[in-house]
């Protein structure tokens, strides 16, 4: 009988018995890890937006690429509309949009049948090769796409219905450069053709023009043809191209 209670001993009481220290140690340790968890849980279901992208070197790479996974819907667009464009440092364009699988939908946003890829997206120009004159000439008789400030973009984003923004760099970028006549001509032919459409509605009602201020007949081309064609410098304001 001895031999049993040998083997099998009782355990001390100050192992089995709580104590006030024991409690509290507990109760932290529950906190802690209940903490953790929240914490840990939030972080895998939230998102987090970034802005910049660096690789140390592309020979470090297996494949020598990066996948980049994104889902843009956009309505009323023809799939061969949707590119992607990239450059390198010295201005080279890199054609990606071969590499994009886009589907196209229908009006309520449900995605239809497969979409073959712009394979060929290097016959797209960035520029209109009907424009011959520079820039220096078109900006002749004053710029017809508006340079954008901070203030004056959300001004314009708030008044105007549609706007067009070309978002560009004024160091060292050479694209910018050469599609800069193509956005002016785009300007010029939005002005003149909302301004047209102002002279032939006053003809309709048989309005005389000159009763009119300029202010009251910027306004009537305004609300006759809402659209705003600008750009704006993110050389000068990167907080809004980033």
């Amino acid at each position: 009988m001895s031999s049993w209670r040998t083997m099998y001993q009782h355990v001390p009481n100050d192992v089995s018995e709580t104590s006030l220290r024991g409690r509290v140690l507990s109760i932290f340790a529950a906190i802690a890890i209940g903490s953790l968890f929240v914490l840990e849980t939030k972080a895998y279901l939230s998102t987090k937006l970034e802005t910049d992208l660096s690789l140390r070197s592309v020979y470090e790479i297996e494949e020598q690429q990066i996948r980049l996974n994104f889902d843009i819907t956009l309505m009323d667009l023809s799939c061969d509309l949707a590119t992607v464009d990239v450059y390198s440092s010295v201005g080279h364009r890199k054609n990606i949009t071969a590499n994009i699988i886009k589907h196209p939908v229908d009006e309520n946003g449900v995605r239809q049948r497969y979409e073959a890829r712009n394979w060929h997206e290097d016959d797209f120009e960035l520029w209109d090769p009907a424009v011959h004159e520079e820039i220096g000439p078109l900006h002749e008789d004053g710029e017809d796409a508006l340079n954008l400030s901070d203030k004056s973009f959300e001004y314009a984003i708030e008044k105007f219905e549609f706007v067009f923004v070309k978002f560009y760099s004024s160091a060292g970028c050479d694209n910018c450069r050469d599609i800069a006549p193509t956005w002016e001509a785009l300007g010029e032919i939005v002005t003149d053709t909302s301004m047209l459409l102002v002279d032939e509605a006053m003809k309709e009602q048989n309005l005389d023009e000159s009763r009119y201020s300029d202010d009251e007949y910027e306004a009537a081309v305004n609300q006759i043809a809402p659209v705003l064609v600008t750009k704006l410098d993110c050389q000068t304001y990167a907080e809004i191209c980033a």
